[in-house]
């Protein structure tokens, strides 16, 4: 007889090109932006799938080894909501988003992913699809 506290709220990530993430809460869009996923090869893929955001944070250091094998140090990162193992959904300055790019988080600009931190909450979902660097639509 209780009503949760906050609306759910689903989150779709796409990887054909360009990337984007969009939120649905509350049965509507309340959020689209261009995002990065993973390089499309070796460890740092971002896997297809449905998961839940299990731990949140508005600011770590993340740090890791990537696909190439050199060590990674990236102070600071906001707003951070993750969803598999070690990945997440979070801020990150890049000169341009849409693009398989990161060590397989999404990454999203800076004010998206304060308008995503401030939406999501623990449980909600993330739906990961699509093939990284396949355009959105083919004529063929």
């Amino acid at each position: 007889g209780r009503m949760a506290p906050h609306p759910f709220a689903f989150v779709e990530v796409s990887q054909n090109l360009p990337e984007t993430l969009s939120i649905w809460s509350d049965g509507r869009t309340v959020l689209t932006s261009p995002a990065n996923t993973g390089l499309p090869a070796g460890s740092a893929q971002t896997p297809d799938g449905t998961y839940l955001i299990f731990y949140r944070l508005p600011l770590q250091t993340m740090h890791g080894v990537t696909d190439t094998g050199q060590p990674y140090t990236y102070p600071n990162v906001p707003d951070i909501d993750y969803f598999d193992n070690n990945l997440a959904i979070h801020g990150f300055v890049r000169a341009h988003y849409g693009y398989p790019q990161s060590q397989g988080c999404v990454e999203l600009p800076l004010a998206a992913a304060r308008s995503a931190y401030a939406i999501l909450d623990y449980g909600d979902i993330v739906n990961i699809t699509g093939i990284p660097g396949l355009p959105a639509t083919s004529s063929g």
